[in-house]
């Protein structure tokens, strides 16, 4: 919350603490509840990364696919190759044009990407973000200083999530639209299971 003048009474300083809070609760219970609803889900998307003067520097499309818990396909087309895979336990990041494949551990962490909004733990986003309702979109402040975004939006339309707008800690913007959404799709098991290919180096980032 912003700082508030100094003159301001008391009574009236706490009044509009108590009303942010329940505010801030009330968000953070329709978010979830909106979130619990999800088991599964699959959509195109389109990306656009902006940078702080707002001019754009990447954009990019794909198709996306999740389900709780902890998996998550994420594949780009165009305008290259890219293939992102969390298994519950491990994320695979493999690069096409470069003929590897990074490994880090899957710590179920909402900040590492915002789509695992879509597969991840529901419960602690309370605990994680500070979540608010600005206009017709869910506003997530992390909670965590050390975190590399500052604040995410999220937009959900007749349950379905429809866009993320993510804002780094050097004022890039990035926008996630998606489209052709289906909510609770049965996805096959092995489409969160990630095969090395024959000849593809693979980098563990411990």
């Amino acid at each position: 919350m912003p700082r508030l003048p100094d003159f301001l009474p008391l009574g009236l300083v706490l009044l509009l603490c108590l009303v942010g809070g329940q505010a801030q609760a009330d968000a953070l219970e329709t978010l979830s509840q909106s979130l619990a609803n999800i088991s599964s889900y699959r959509a195109g998307f389109q990306q656009h990364i902006y940078d702080q003067d707002g001019d754009l520097v990447q954009q990019s499309e794909g198709t996306l696919m999740a389900a709780r818990p902890g998996k998550l396909r994420w594949e780009s087309q165009a305008p290259f190759a890219q293939l992102i895979v969390v298994d519950g336990s491990q994320i695979w990041r493999y690069e096409e044009d470069l003929q590897q494949v990074v490994v880090s551990r899957y710590s179920d962490d909402l900040g590492s990407t915002p789509a695992l909004l879509l597969s991840g733990d529901i419960d602690s986003i309370g605990a994680r973000y500070e979540v608010a309702k600005v206009d017709d979109q869910f506003e997530l402040l992390p909670r965590n200083e050390q975190s590399l975004f500052r604040k995410m939006r999220v937009k959900i339309t007749d349950g379905k999530i429809t866009r993320l707008l993510l804002e780094d800690t050097l004022g890039q913007t990035t926008s996630l639209t998606f489209s052709a959404i289906e909510l609770n799709p049965k996805i096959a098991p092995e489409r969160f299971e990630f095969v090395v290919p024959e000849g593809v180096d693979v980098l563990r980032d411990e």
